[in-house]
């Protein structure tokens, strides 16, 4: 029995079309989408497969309108309609995540190609090819469009640099194609190519600032918009509980939890969706999974009385401070990466300005490579493979490092060493690197003040609902309605705890770009201890 696949799936389902007629004419549309997204599938095909997505649910979606009623209908044409996009919103993401991905690399890609052009005009092929040696493990975008060049170069039947040309024609990043046409146009008129790599480069970076500079400002207005809302949502429903007849502390906790949730799960992809692309290598996820574990263990254990109120938020706040401390040491050692191998670049450029050679200066470098305290393995795995008769590309291979700076570092590095650069590219990348940790250290740092905020949003949640909760015993103010809170203490303490263990996975991503940096979880958890003693609820 042959194993299905999607593309095959993808196949089957455009042998059903039922109106070839609509898909000839929706195939032209469809031929630049496919190529946007890198999808190497027909249009012909993927145009009948679109419409027989559109087409064949809609009897069901019919039926379900006249038979069912009309909450149930509505459910049910809903998620046949998400099911009729899901072909062209996979076009639209894929193109979105090449786009991103490649804006983020472009900027190295042109480091690169600035040391490779030390040696000679090189054409586009020559520089994705250098790009494709170095491996996926430092480009993964470019390596990937390296291998779509040298496919479309052996194949199409045209110039090296008319191929390049078409091949990046329909590209989803407008940067990428303004710098094939400019790179190109350099060629055909003679000019200085390394001219125009480097103030290219210099560009780019300064685009790239801009982006980290921006995604500072947008998730600083992010942060405060979820603060508030998670501040809220425990008084929301308390007053909800105190006006609905029946509404009891068990409901009250559950749609609170199921709020919270969908709330901090859009926010997160917000967060992400507008957060520079960064091939850091993340902490395990062990960490952050033990810690949500904990807490859901304690709350489960307190609901069932085994533990009390102090105790439920001791332990998930113990939990969190180990993970911390794991996952800690794993952002450090990225932080400090990146400054060093700045410094590294720096170090190799002022030997290289007293006459010594590369390797001289690399072996320089490696007998002191104590004084690195991130990338010293790095150093000296690069040093000993060329020394055993490996390439620079084959020995930047071994480099492994969580840092994305420090492996592109020592990729840039293997191709000055195969091209004999000079000192004044290893200075200008030194100097190009700092202003990329620069920028990306500004963000955590714009981060800190929100941190402080989101510390005090359970003493917010807290105090709110004492306060409301006062009413219930003396009469209410002109104007204002009177609460007779109907939630237990129980259900103040979990809805309290499930707002500081939600803010705490968002400060985190917020600050090191990934909810696996438990940074943020123990002040959330310790806050929320501080604000329920304060306030006398345990």
């Amino acid at each position: 029995m042959e194993r299905p696949t999607p593309e095959l799936l993808l196949q089957r389902l455009a042998s059903l079309c039922p109106l070839p007629g609509v898909a000839a004419r929706l195939q032209t549309r469809l031929a630049p989408m496919l190529s946007a997204a890198s999808m190497f599938v027909s249009p012909r095909t993927y145009a009948r497969f679109v419409v027989s997505m559109l087409v064949l649910p809609a009897p069901a979606e019919a039926f379900a309108l006249l038979v069912f009623p009309v909450v149930q209908a509505g459910l049910i044409v809903v998620a046949l309609g998400v099911l009729q996009a899901m072909p062209f919103v996979v076009l639209v993401s894929r193109a979105n995540s090449r786009r991103r991905a490649a804006d983020a690399e472009l900027p190295f890609f042109l480091m690169t190609l600035s040391v490779f052009v030390h040696e000679a005009n090189p054409t586009l092929q020559e520089g994705f090819k250098r790009v494709t040696a170095i491996g996926s493990r430092v480009f993964p975008a470019f390596a990937k469009e390296g291998e779509i060049l040298a496919r479309d170069d052996a194949f199409v039947p045209e110039s090296p640099m008319g191929v390049a040309e078409k091949a990046f024609a329909g590209h989803p990043s407008p940067r990428v194609r303004a710098f094939v046409q400019g790179f190109l146009k350099t060629l055909a008129t003679g000019k200085d190519v390394s001219e125009f790599v480097r103030q290219e480069a210099s560009f780019q970076i300064q685009k790239l600032e801009q982006s980290w500079s921006a995604f500072s400002v947008s998730v600083g207005s992010l942060a405060e918009v979820t603060f508030i809302l998670l501040a809220l949502f425990p008084v929301g429903l308390e007053m909800v509980g105190a006006t609905i007849s029946g509404f009891t502390s068990s409901y009250l906790f559950l749609a609170s939890f199921a709020l919270l949730a969908v709330a901090a799960v859009v926010f997160l992809v917000l967060t992400d969706a507008i957060q520079p692309v960064v091939y850091d290598r993340p902490p395990s996820g062990i960490w952050l999974a033990v810690s949500l574990a904990g807490w859901a263990a304690s709350t489960a254990a307190f609901e069932a009385g085994f533990l009390g109120a102090r105790e439920y938020i001791l332990v998930p706040l113990c939990i969190s401070v180990l993970g911390f401390y794991e996952t800690r040491k794993h952002y450090s050692t990225i932080r400090r990466g990146e400054e060093e191998v700045s410094a590294m670049l720096h170090d190799l450029a002022e030997e290289s300005k007293a006459g010594v050679s590369l390797p001289e200066a690399l072996s320089k470098l490696s007998a002191g490579a104590e004084s690195f305290t991130s990338i010293k393995e790095p150093v000296l795995t690069f040093y000993q493979s060329t020394r055993l008769g490996l390439t620079p590309t084959e020995a930047q291979r071994r480099v492994t490092h969580p840092s994305w700076l420090v492996r592109l570092g020592f990729g840039i590095l293997s191709i000055a060493f195969e091209t004999g650069a000079g000192f004044e590219h290893l200075e200008e990348l030194s100097t190009l690197f700092r202003r990329v940790a620069d920028a990306r250290k500004s963000v955590t740092q714009s981060m800190i003040p929100f941190m402080l905020i989101g510390a005090i949003v359970p003493v917010i949640s807290v105090a709110a609902i004492t306060f409301l909760a006062g009413f219930a015993q003396q009469s209410a103010p002109v104007g204002l309605p009177i609460f007779a809170v109907q939630s237990s203490q129980a259900s103040l303490i979990l809805s309290v705890s499930t707002v500081s263990v939600l803010s705490g996975v968002l400060l985190s991503k917020m600050l090191t770009q990934t909810v696996r940096h438990e940074i943020a979880l123990p002040i959330l958890m310790a806050s929320t201890l501080v604000s329920l003693v304060a306030f006398g609820v345990v």
